[in-house]
């Protein structure tokens, strides 16, 4: 009998296939904490975690066959290829050259976003270059964007300090600005 801590893993929402990968990482990590490494537990464990619609749906890819005679890493395999479609390259580089900062969006999320993207993208050896060209390109701050633009060798490192660094000066600015303009109400 296998006997586990506290702890719990959630349905994956069918309904939202896009996240099968973020799905397997928690997956990973209950099998890991739980200690399971045996690949037949660890098919009896994916089993047991499927919920009625996600069983189901199993069922249809593995047409007439049993879940219980297929391996683990079968069985992940069967979802990954139905939940996770490859995408095309080009579509992936289009979807990284897209992403624009959001307007209330920090540019540390910004960044992690198009890492997040990038990782898809098989950028290879230009991928820092791209991550410079992007930030600078698709930052909102027009005057950060210009001073930026200004330097001859900037580098993805400088650009993403100098962006933070700015943001951080411009909302320290704007409470202090707030400030002033609170105690100079007071005293009137």
């Amino acid at each position: 009998m296998l006997k586990f801590p506290i702890v719990s893993i959630d349905e994956f929402d069918v309904s939202n296939p896009i996240s099968w990968d973020n799905y397997t990482e928690q997956l990973i990590s209950f099998l890991k904490t739980n200690v399971i490494t045996n690949a037949e537990k660890k098919r009896v464990v994916l089993l047991a975690v499927l919920r009625i619609k996600t069983l189901g749906v199993l069922l249809s890819l593995l047409e007439s066959e049993s879940p219980s005679t297929k391996s683990y890493n079968d069985l992940i395999k069967n979802f990954k290829e139905n939940f996770t479609p490859t995408s095309s390259e080009i579509y992936r580089h289009f979807q990284f050259q897209e992403r624009m900062q959001r307007k209330n969006g920090t540019v540390s999320f910004y960044v992690t976003e198009l890492r997040r993207l990038e990782e898809e993208c098989n950028f290879d050896t230009t991928l820092t270059e791209r991550l410079r060209g992007q930030l600078v390109s698709s930052i909102k701050d027009e005057a950060l964007q210009r001073q930026l633009l200004a330097e001859s060798k900037l580098t993805f490192n400088e650009a993403f300090s100098k962006a933070v660094a700015d943001e951080s000066a411009a909302e320290q600015a704007k409470h202090i600005h707030s400030q002033k303009l609170n105690s100079g109400n007071s005293t009137i």
